[in-house]
């Protein structure tokens, strides 16, 4: 048996119809950039995440830019971020001047704590951008504490692998001063090509952000100051509106199958899982991601089985060649440098069969038999 990784075609097979009147009203209306339809998906994300405003984008990296930008993040401000995370989190923060600053994770969660934002030197930091990897929470609250070395400094939630994870009933799109979102096609919720949007409450903030995407401009050729151009595909914003009346569902059958890779795996020697989630927590499993001294190993073995993996990320971001130039002092990363020889990302996908997971769990249950075997 064969199990990808996802399978973005049996996804699209399931909803071809409504995803062809979809595409087919663009096309008959000529409606192809920023117009009707991504302001009906922006209102109707707003409803799904409880919050105010929603801002379409090109991509979840225009969507950081953004955010920082109309936080005012500029040369001469430093802004922290996990060290384990994809590029876009730093190089967004790099593209208006400021000044990345990276920080270890936490062991047990994988993403930022006020400890680890204790570590690193406060000076000149304007902001702090938890990302909720791997669709687990950040706990938002913890950085909100108005005792919190935090205070007076914007939050920033990356929550591009989070489509509606919650914290004590609020999706976490809604918990940060602003959080953004990538909607790449492997994304809990994922466009046909590339679109993204950032979330906030601020009104005066989306407003900014708005006409900052659309070239600084509120109307037709009057620009309020230059800006850029990073707005959202038509065609894009109504696949995603499509899809996001599936979204709660597709959650929920990516949250089953981790609960059930987590029993199934459960006291497995040599082998740690994700953490489970804690009182007030919602995950909703972009990745299941294990942990193995024999990585690289396991994943050899389960491609041989037909079962694909991933590893998210094998490189943290301090030892990017173009970060080398700042002579990081990787001791100060340990948890993640350990990580990233651990790390595998296991297929977790709404249309997974009990089947095709059962076949992963028993490749990896024969590794390790065959481990001891020999």
């Amino acid at each position: 048996m064969n199990v990808p990784f996802i399978d973005l075609g049996l996804q699209h097979e399931s909803m071809r119809h409504e995803l062809d009147r979809a595409i087919d009203d663009c096309i008959r209306h000529s409606a192809f950039i920023q117009g009707a339809r991504v302001e009906a998906f922006e209102e109707a994300y707003a409803a799904f995440a409880g919050v105010r405003r929603v801002v379409g984008c090109g991509n979840g990296t225009d969507a950081l830019y953004l955010a920082l930008k109309a936080l005012g993040m500029g040369p001469g401000d430093r802004v922290v971020l996990p060290a384990n995370t994809f590029i876009a989190t730093s190089e967004s923060i790099s593209m208006t001047g400021a000044e990345p600053v990276f920080a270890d994770v936490d062991p047990i969660t994988n993403n930022l704590t006020p400890s680890g934002f204790k570590a690193v030197d406060g000076a000149a930091v304007k902001g702090v951008i938890p990302v909720h990897l791997y669709g687990f929470p950040a706990r938002l609250d913890e950085f909100l504490n108005p005792q919190s070395e935090l205070a007076g400094r914007w939050l920033i939630g990356d929550a591009a692998q989070a489509h509606g994870a919650k914290i004590d009933g609020q999706d976490v799109a809604g918990l940060a001063t602003v959080s953004t979102l990538s909607f790449f096609p492997g994304k809990n919720l994922g466009a046909m090509g590339d679109a993204g949007a950032l979330v906030t409450n601020d009104d005066a903030l989306a407003d900014h952000a708005a006409a900052l995407r659309n070239h600084g401009r509120r109307s037709k050729y009057f620009h309020d100051f230059e800006g850029v151009n990073m707005r959202m595909d038509e065609l894009q914003a109504a696949v995603l509106t499509v899809k996001l009346h599936h979204l709660p569902r597709w959650n929920e059958q990516r949250r089953s199958l981790a609960i059930r890779y987590r029993e199934k795996l459960a006291g497995l020697s040599g082998l740690s899982l994700p953490p489970p989630e804690t009182e007030g927590t919602v995950a909703v499993y972009h990745l299941f991601v294990i942990e193995t001294d024999q990585r690289d190993a396991l994943a050899a073995w389960l491609k041989r089985h037909g079962v694909a993996t991933g590893i998210h990320y094998p490189h943290p971001l301090p030892t990017q060649p173009c970060y080398r130039h700042e002579n990081p002092d990787l001791s100060r990363f340990a948890v993640s440098m350990n990580k990233s020889r651990r790390i595998l990302s296991l297929p977790i996908f709404p249309e997974m069969t009990w089947q095709q997971q059962d076949h992963v769990v028993e490749a990896i249950f024969r590794f390790f038999d065959d481990k001891k075997a020999h």
